[in-house]
Order: structure tokens, then sequence, then C-alpha cells
């Protein structure tokens, strides 16, 4: 579960957030927890805004062919290009896949995923 500090909730609205709060030596604390999922800007070095986008197009559905990961990418880079980077994300940690070539899916890896 992904967490917000208070500082970051400008990219949220009220309806897209629920608050929970904690209180530390007298000062409280609120966090927001995000109905949505959120990709992250770091995962070992900062991810490109490309790498941000395929997260968020695999958020959407259980699992994706390249073919409709490249479809529903607003400029879509060549096959190749975005294999390397399912790669690197899988590398990472981030995707995982299933099956080879075109019948090859990728998904968000969700916590607890081996």
């Amino acid at each position: 579960m992904m967490l917000l500090m208070v500082s970051q909730i400008a990219i949220l609205s009220d309806s897209q957030a629920k608050r929970d709060h904690d209180s530390v030596n007298g000062i409280m604390n609120g966090y927001y927890l995000p109905d949505g999922y959120i990709a992250p800007h770091r995962a070992a070095h900062d991810l490109t805004d490309r790498q941000r986008e395929i997260l968020h197009i695999l958020s959407k559905k259980p699992s994706l062919p390249l073919r409709e990961i490249r479809a529903a990418m607003d400029s879509p880079p060549s096959d190749r290009r975005l294999r390397e980077e399912l790669l690197h994300l899988k590398k990472l940690g981030l995707v995982s896949s299933s099956g080879h070539g075109r019948g090859a899916f990728w998904a968000l890896r969700r916590h607890g995923d081996e």
C-alpha cells in the first residue's frame, strides 16, 4: 500500500483520496490513500515519462499483450523499443510477463507477487 505525505497531495482531489491521521510527539500528520494506481517516479533510478505511461496503462487491466499496450500509448515507440522498456521495468521488479513472443502478456507486479 502506498501512502502519500500531505506535501504530495496536490496531485489528488478530495474525491480521489481517503484521509488518515496519526500523531507523533503531539504533531498531527495527515496521509492520503489514492484510489487508483500512481506510477512511482523512482525505482532504483528515475523512471522516464514513457515508463510511467506504461505502468499507468498496465494498471487499468490485469494483463495486456504488447500490441494493446502500444495502442493505448499517446506516442507509441517501435515494438522493439517498447519491448526493451517492458524488459527494463521487469528487471526493476515493477512488471511481470507470462508467455513468450507474440503471445506474451504483461502485468503490474502487485505487492506479494513472486
